[in-house]
């Protein structure tokens, strides 16, 4: 489970570095970008689900760090997509959408 945020980290670099060299932008500050962010939002929600499993039996434990995975996986998936956006040819849609969605209206 301490591994966990490395290795979610070390995919969300390349992830990152990959989207950005496909739209031909410097893939290092993406991918360092991503990592970092993969790294501390994946810390949190490992870290936040452990404090809620303190005195747990071990069948409990096991079931905890399955949906631990699965969270952190998700969120940072998720949160991803969000932020590679503009290097998607279908974030223009994401971007617009978020834009409407905060924009003031008369």
């Amino acid at each position: 489970m301490n591994k966990l945020p490395w290795i979610l980290s070390a995919v969300t670099a390349i992830w990152f570095g990959v989207m950005a060299y496909r739209d031909k932008q410097n893939w290092l500050p993406w991918a360092l970008s991503g990592a970092s962010f993969s790294l501390v939002a994946t810390t949190i929600v490992v870290g936040l689900n452990r404090a809620t499993f303190l005195n747990v039996s071990h069948e409990t434990y096991a079931a905890f760090r399955v949906r631990t995975v699965l969270i952190s996986v998700g969120f940072t998936l998720f949160c991803g997509l969000i932020l590679t956006s503009g290097l998607h040819r279908h974030g223009v849609g994401v971007q617009n959408w978020i834009k409407r969605l905060f924009k003031k209206t008369p």
